[in-house]
């Protein structure tokens, strides 16, 4: 008997169910640390045939690196992407939407994190022009949870191809709070 549309299950909606957040801050001694995790539950996310989900899709074209190691053979039968072919007609087929390019999109994600001191007046009486000083460093998007296996940021929308997609990015910022 031969698969067809009544053969479909719904996988799910690219609208993530529930988005949550949450923080929390302390400070000691003139140390500080303030803390904010992001994420969002119940989302699935589509994955399109292009030259960033298929690896090898097309001749002289960037590719994914996740597919390393991670390509079907016989002594690797449970792996998640298919053999390498530059044929597009293979690969049409074997990323067509379906449970293999429809993604867990649930996640968890360190938004940002801050540790930081401020200097005590006993200090800074020291230095005549100063009435306050504070050293601090940030860091944004520092650890993610996910079952996203391309290694695309979850939180990009979902018709996110080509030039429009980016991969998930650290930044780190130092700074010093002065008050004359």
């Amino acid at each position: 008997m031969p698969l067809d549309e009544k053969d479909y299950i719904y996988l799910g909606s690219d609208t993530p169910e529930i988005s949550y957040s949450f923080n929390a801050g302390a400070s000691y001694k003139g140390f500080d640390v303030s803390v904010i995790f992001q994420g969002s539950a119940n989302r699935f996310v589509y994955r399109g045939i292009d030259n960033w989900t298929v690896p090898f899709r097309a001749n002289y074209t960037n590719t994914i690196t996740s597919s390393i190691g991670n390509v079907w053979s016989p002594e690797n039968p449970d792996a998640y992407y298919a053999p390498y072919t530059n044929d597009a007609n293979i690969n049409n087929y074997n990323y067509q939407a379906s449970s293999l390019t429809s993604q867990d999109g649930r996640y968890l994600r360190l938004k940002n994190l801050t540790i930081g001191y401020t200097f005590t007046d006993k200090l800074l009486q020291k230095i005549k022009f100063l009435q306050g000083a504070r050293i601090y460093a940030t860091g944004t998007d520092l650890w993610e949870y996910t079952k996203i296996k391309d290694g695309w940021d979850p939180e990009a929308a979902r018709d996110a191809t080509g030039l429009k997609r980016y991969p998930f990015t650290r930044n780190i910022t130092f700074g010093v709070n002065l008050t004359f």
